[in-house]
């Protein structure tokens, strides 16, 4: 696994927004995004790849910002345009030194946008990928638990991050199980979101992470807004306010947690 240099930065005391679409902003562009973000203190961004032109744009966005990652992967819903040589194409992005996970991937039974069988397909393909490349794995999950566990599983992952958790107590066992990750996106400052801070109180805070998923799931009071990293903060707030810790302890250990999965060095 390569290990990606961000010397610049010091300690833990800032955010890393550890998903994030910058290609899908429309309201601001990526540069006011990133700059907006460092002043609230995230000082690391990860552009993920939903298909293989946003794969693309990941690459070249994280060759323009300094602490800008990529990730390549090719999300649920576009499953079935996911082919051997696509897979082979993605191969070859991931050479780039600033690529630091395979996914977004895996399976979304909400929409079926691509049919299960492509989605298993498409996803026990970038599994195998990931592990060729020793990159850990961003996992999509939506109403499709018993499935993600069973290949996960059978695949014998053992890292990667469940991102945007909406599962439950048995998702959040066999991670640990399995020594996954889990992130948290804005939706846990939901009014309505009484049992995602429930199962939040339950996961151990060495394996949580933040994200925005931005454009999507602005956090309270932005909610129904376009979303960027510089909400992080709030999602920590909301985190720390679920385990009765300081916000400060969930900074420094989400941090540090995306550094040992994504293999960041300072």
């Amino acid at each position: 696994m390569l290990s990606q240099d961000v010397s610049d930065l010091e300690g833990r005391d800032y955010y890393i927004d550890t998903h994030a679409h910058l290609d899908m902003i429309k309201e601001k562009t990526p540069q006011e995004a990133v700059q907006e973000a460092e002043r609230e203190r995230v000082r690391i961004i990860l552009n993920i790849g939903a298909h293989l032109e946003a794969s693309h744009q990941a690459v070249e966005m994280a060759q323009s910002f300094p602490n800008v990652f990529a990730t390549m992967g090719v999300h649920p819903h576009d499953a079935r345009f996911l082919t051997r040589k696509a897979v082979e194409e993605m191969r070859k992005l991931c050479k780039s030194p600033k690529v630091v996970a395979v996914g977004e991937t895996g399976l979304d039974y909400f929409r079926n946008l691509s049919t299960p069988e492509e989605q298993r397909q498409a996803f026990i393909w970038q599994i195998e990928l990931a592990r060729e490349l020793e990159l850990p794995l961003v996992v999509h999950d939506r109403d499709a638990h018993k499935d993600i566990k069973g290949i996960l599983k059978s695949e014998e992952v053992k890292r990667g991050v469940l991102h945007c958790f909406s599962a439950d107590e048995a998702m959040i066992d066999f991670c640990l199980e399995q020594g996954l990750h889990i992130s948290i996106t804005g939706n846990i400052t939901f009014k309505n979101a009484q049992r995602l801070r429930g199962m939040v109180k339950k996961i151990p805070l060495d394996i949580l992470m933040l994200e925005t998923d931005c454009p999507f799931l602005a956090p309270h009071p932005f909610r129904g807004q376009e979303n960027y990293p510089k909400y992080i903060p709030l999602i920590a707030r909301a985190v720390a306010e679920a385990k009765g810790v300081s916000e400060d302890e969930v900074m420094r250990q989400t941090t540090e947690n995306a550094f040992q999965l994504f293999g960041f060095t300072a």
